[in-house]
């Protein structure tokens, strides 16, 4: 099974170690979303779908391993809903989209056509 993270699961980031013994693919993009921060500038980022292109990370996870814990932090179901995509780069991954809880008002810069978080 295969992930697309784009926030605080990237490398560098605290909650990458939720992630650990997972083989890192590397960067990718999807299309079909929107970046935008969950309360402001500096927080942390939050997607829609709606015309876009997002910049992220892909790993290899193993589900029994890693599927719950990261369920758990994205509060899937109630904050974030994981869905598949499909990324520029060929892989079928899943990725959280935010839920109705959020309030798509600040959009994460684009450069180069794509939105990325935190670099």
């Amino acid at each position: 099974m295969k992930v697309f993270v784009y926030g605080t699961l990237k490398s560098g980031y605290g909650n990458n170690r939720l992630l650990q013994g997972a083989e890192y693919l590397g960067e990718d993009t999807v299309d079909g979303y929107k970046m935008f921060y969950s309360y402001g500038t500096g927080s942390f980022p939050v997607i829609t779908e709606a015309e876009g292109k997002i910049k992220g990370e892909v790993y290899k996870i193993d589900p029994n391993r890693h599927l719950r814990n990261l369920d758990a932090l994205e509060g899937e179901g109630r904050m974030y809903h994981r869905k598949t995509a499909d990324t520029d780069g060929g892989h079928e991954v899943h990725l959280y989209v935010g839920g109705s809880c959020f309030d798509y008002i600040q959009e994460v810069p684009v450069v180069n056509d794509t939105h990325e978080w935190g670099r």
